[in-house]
């Protein structure tokens, strides 16, 4: 059936009524991220003068902390700040933004003394939020096909092995128990994870001895996705024709010279 104008014009009211509502959400939103973002990068300034704090906080959480030249590495504390609850564009797009919050607050030090969090989500706003301050503003108006070139162009693109490292130990933990393995007599009882999987600690001298087993997965874990990211068998046989034959006939680069 259709709608009277009368209707029409009601529910146009009510469209404009409902977008200025949401659009008050939605600035009020931004300006609670603007500030969680503030303080957590107060948070990381203060947490990096204890030496050593940082490291360890990242390795009771199996965060990695790789190095990204003369820039600051930011996505290691936004994973710990966010318990891992941040996409991957996003954890790059802010690492970039507080690095240019890092140079503002230590090219104007005076000013970000004080009231240093209201200061620094103030800033973010005036800069077009987390987005301007990364530069994505200005890489819009630039060709699509440009190449980056500079440092921070490229860590757009740097992805850290430990994204993709719970994905390979699920791989892992699929693919051993359903693949052939040497297989060993086992007479001892082993330490082990509720996956079943142990780490030996043998000694060859002549013969060889058991000293001990160990079921820590922080341990087991990195050793199983390491062994399963080498291990050719896991492979697709579409992806084995191929890579087997280039893995046989490689040469090392000195011997070639």
């Amino acid at each position: 059936m259709t709608k009277t104008a009368q209707e029409l014009d009601d529910e146009y009211d009510a469209l404009i009524a409902e977008g200025e509502l949401v659009e008050q959400e939605e600035r009020t939103a931004t300006q609670k991220k603007n500030l969680w973002q503030a303080k957590c990068y107060v948070w990381w300034s203060e947490a990096n003068k204890i030496d050593g704090y940082l490291d360890k906080k990242y390795e009771e959480r199996g965060i990695a902390n790789n190095k990204t030249g003369k820039r600051i590495n930011f996505r290691p504390v936004l994973k710990l700040l966010t318990e891992h609850k941040i996409s991957s564009p996003e954890l790059t797009m802010t690492s970039k933004a507080l690095n240019a919050i890092d140079d503002a607050v230590m090219n104007d030090p005076e000013y970000f003394k004080d009231d240093k969090e209201k200061k620094i989500a103030y800033y973010i706003r005036s800069n077009h939020g987390i987005t301007g301050l990364a530069g994505y503003h200005e890489k819009a108006a630039q060709d699509d096909d440009e190449i980056a070139t500079t440092e921070d162009d490229n860590l757009l693109f740097t992805l850290d092995d430990d994204e993709f490292n719970a994905g390979f130990l699920l791989l892992a933990k699929a693919h051993y128990p359903t693949h052939n393995q040497t297989a060993i007599n086992q007479t001892i009882q082993l330490n082990k994870t509720a996956d079943g999987y142990s780490l030996a600690l043998m000694l060859d001298a002549g013969s060889t001895t058991l000293i001990d087993t160990i079921e820590d997965a922080k341990i087991i874990d990195p050793i199983l996705i390491n062994a399963y990211r080498n291990d050719l068998t896991a492979a697709h046989n579409a992806i084995r024709t191929i890579i087997e034959p280039l893995h046989i006939l490689s040469i090392p680069y000195s011997l070639v010279t």
